[in-house]
């Protein structure tokens, strides 16, 4: 999908309106002040990977109340969100999934974040979340540590559950072997 992307689907469309939604009200929660009931988390988005390790991140946030991310403008536009509406989202996906998670940007950490950050959104959103996670980490580890581009793609439902496995195939009736002894 990532190599010769398709025009999305009505449902990846609606999926996509649905994370946006969401991830907005979860940006606005972080970074609205602590004596407005939010988080009172400062955003900066940097050019560089600003994180070697979980903890680094943890320690930004615990004791500076600040998370940095690594620029939409750094990286190359998205294939349907601006930038700055992308920047968003990796904010909340690295709070929210990484942080959440204590977990690395690695492959593994990249799942674990995908969990956690599905636990909070709406089953709507489901599929784009997919799409920008799960999806993009299968093309990395698949593809030899090269990252694909930063489009989004049509993804099944079925890539949405935490198995993350196609369902399996019903077998039909006359494909079910023969008892030896008749039935």
């Amino acid at each position: 999908e990532f190599d010769r992307p398709k025009s999305l689907s009505r449902s990846m469309r609606r999926s996509y309106r649905a994370l946006e939604q969401s991830v907005n009200k979860q940006y606005e929660h972080m970074t609205t002040p602590v004596e407005q009931g939010g988080m009172g988390i400062n955003v900066q988005y940097v050019s560089d990977s600003p994180y070697t390790h979980p903890q680094d991140m943890h320690e930004d946030v615990t004791k500076r109340k600040t998370l940095k991310v690594m620029s939409t403008q750094a990286t190359g536009g998205h294939g349907l969100w601006s930038d700055e509406q992308n920047d968003r989202f990796r904010a909340v996906h690295d709070m929210f999934g990484h942080l959440a998670t204590a977990r690395d940007f690695s492959p593994h950490g990249e799942e674990a974040a995908f969990a956690s950050h599905a636990a909070m959104l709406p089953n709507r959103a489901l599929r784009a979340l997919t799409s920008e996670t799960r999806a993009q980490n299968a093309y990395f580890v698949h593809r030899g540590n090269n990252f694909p581009p930063n489009v989004p793609v049509n993804v099944p439902s079925w890539a949405t559950r935490l198995e993350g496995a196609p369902p399996k195939p019903k077998r039909k009736k006359a494909d079910q072997p023969e008892l030896p002894f008749g039935s």
